[in-house]
């Protein structure tokens, strides 16, 4: 007996081709009269992705959905227009401190908000300066002499933005008044980058420039 030739529609398929015949099983659902019965057939059908013959992209997919939900592509901003953060408050009342130390002449006191180690930078006029104790003798210099009247101190303006978990960006102003009459002798504006210690907020580096007359 003669064999009859199959045609090729007749042939069986290769094992592989199941998946090329529908590349996503999951979205059958949708297509399905009755989607609640698919799930008597095949309880997991979104897990046929996996099953199929390019798993490997399925699993980059199923990564970008799930950072899509998480929020993973929308940075949060840092305009100002959300909240405070918790951490503002402790940096305004150490700067508060540290005004008052200058006050009584106290230049510890003043200098207790920055960060004591050679990583400390401030920036002015002069240059640049590194290291808690170069930013030391700088205001020691121009401000602390025994024989010259320390003018009285006060910051307002104090804007805080988040730059993470352990870092802050403050801006302000700086105001000098005369001890004696309270009249605004000097004024600027400066930018502190502060960073999360052990022992608290800390200034990291200090950028002042004194406004023009």
């Amino acid at each position: 007996m003669r064999r009859t030739a199959r045609t090729s529609a007749e042939r069986p398929r290769a094992r592989w081709d199941s998946g090329r015949r529908d590349p996503f099983p999951a979205a059958a659902l949708f297509r399905d009269p009755f989607p609640a019965a698919a799930l008597l057939r095949d309880p997991f059908p979104a897990a046929a992705l996996f099953r199929g013959p390019f798993p490997a992209a399925a699993s980059l997919m199923a990564a970008a959905l799930f950072m899509a939900a998480c929020g993973g592509g929308n940075p949060t901003p840092i305009d100002g227009s959300l909240p405070a953060a918790p951490a503002a408050e402790e940096m305004r009342a150490t700067l508060v401190e540290s005004a008052d130390a200058w006050n009584r002449r106290d230049l510890d006191g003043f200098m207790e908000p920055y960060l004591r180690s050679p990583d400390l930078t401030f920036s002015g006029s002069g240059g640049v300066r590194r290291g808690f104790d170069s930013v030391v003798e700088r205001y020691r210099a121009s401000y602390f002499q025994a024989e010259a009247p320390l003018p009285s101190l006060r910051f307002e303006d104090l804007e805080t933005r988040d730059l993470g978990r352990d870092h802050a960006l403050m801006l302000g102003r700086y105001i000098l008044l005369d001890p004696t009459t309270g009249e605004q002798t000097d004024t600027g504006f400066f930018t502190l980058v502060w960073v999360r210690t052990r022992a608290g907020w800390r200034i990291l580096h200090d950028h002042t420039s004194a406004a023009a007359p």
